[in-house]
């Protein structure tokens, strides 16, 4: 083909391993890459290298929830999950040869498998709740029998695993992944107590959600597509040419938008030396503390009030309609960030590695 466009004098494309990429992707930290996306919006609006006369202070924001690599969370399969975990964990370390006295290993993937399935055919009965509290019963038991097998073959693989013939790293990915399922199971076995068997609502802030996965939050979107989503929040903001100036992934739980307009506006006073000029958002972020803020930093409020009757009010305003009206598009952008440039985020496990591909997708 490239004698044939003659481009023979071009040497052969290698194409980068997945190990490579990967090692590409960890050679920069979350702070770097917020670096090097300040010095482009230096370089844009006061240097004007790329595109002239250009402003970043009319701003643009809207929220989206970065959803995690789990599956729905459902108590009776977090149980199994963490056993199927031990078990296999188990399984690689009874492999290197390192050995502890216990059943077959398949004999209790067997029987985890049964409990998944009374438990699964239990709600298609008159009786389910009796069927399911009895079935978690004997989940429990036969997870705190996996979990004390579990825990004599970590104990025994980290003082013996440099006899065996895996490396360093091998062995304490095994150990790490082992311990912290031992970890954690109680505390699951407590969740699904309380909600199975006691009948007990457990507060979000104390669910645990998924096995694998840390800091992720029940975000309410309330959408038809989607009302309850597992994941962080992203916030964006770009100005009136598209250019995205900020954004905000958040850690912890945030329950209303509105408290994370204060975090965009510092980090913008801190690039420019300045306030923005003004900031259009929809209802979701309109609340008194933030009149007051754009108030007081005398920035321009286009901000979607909650009030119908203010919000004919302020329609009388051709710069607020003007602002509103090209607040539509953001939408479809948000959407393509999220979609198109932020799947590495979705499959990532753990919040600092999901914050790399949010500012790797950024």
């Amino acid at each position: 083909l490239q004698n044939f466009c003659h481009l023979g004098n071009l040497s052969c494309i290698r194409v980068p391993s997945k190990s490579k990429l990967q090692s590409y992707v960890n050679r920069l930290c979350c702070d770097d890459l917020a670096k090097i996306h300040d010095r482009f919006n230096t370089a844009l609006f006061e240097d004007q290298l790329f595109v002239a006369d250009i402003e970043a202070g009319d701003l643009y924001m809207d929220s989206t929830c970065v959803k995690a690599q789990m599956r729905y969370p459902v108590d009776w399969l977090l149980i199994r999950d963490g056993c199927r975990t031990m078990l296999k964990a188990m399984k690689l370390i009874r492999k290197s040869g390192v050995k502890c006295r216990m059943p077959k290993l398949s004999g209790f993937e067997t029987l985890v498998n049964n409990h998944c399935i009374e438990m699964a055919a239990a709600s298609r009965t008159n009786d389910a709740g009796k069927k399911r509290k009895a079935t978690l019963r004997k989940m429990k038991k036969t997870e705190k029998v996996i979990r004390k097998h579990a825990l004599n073959h970590f104990e025994a693989f980290e003082v013996t695993w440099n006899q065996s013939t895996y490396t360093q790293g091998r062995a304490e990915l095994i150990l790490t992944r082992i311990k912290k399922t031992i970890d954690i199971m109680p505390a699951v076995i407590h969740q699904a107590h309380e909600r199975i068997i006691g009948e007990r609502q457990v507060k979000n802030s104390e669910k645990i959600l998924s096995l694998y996965q840390n800091d992720i939050h029940i975000v309410k979107r309330r959408k038809s597509e989607a009302r309850n989503e597992f994941g962080s929040q992203l916030l964006i903001a770009e100005q009136a040419d598209g250019f995205i100036v900020g954004f905000h992934f958040e850690k912890d739980k945030v329950s209303d938008d509105s408290k994370m307009l204060p975090s965009i506006i510092q980090r913008f006073e801190t690039l420019f030396d300045q306030a923005p000029s003004s900031i259009t958002t929809d209802r979701g972020f309109s609340s008194p503390k933030n009149t007051e803020l754009l108030e007081s930093k005398k920035i321009y409020n286009a901000i979607c009030p909650r009030s119908v009757p203010e919000l004919k009010e302020k329609m009388t305003d051709d710069i607020f309609r003007n602002k509103l009206k090209r607040r539509g598009p953001n939408e479809a952008r948000v959407g393509i960030v999220k979609n198109n440039f932020l799947r590495g985020a979705q499959k990532a496990y753990g919040y600092d590695n999901r914050h790399k591909a949010v500012s790797w997708g950024v």
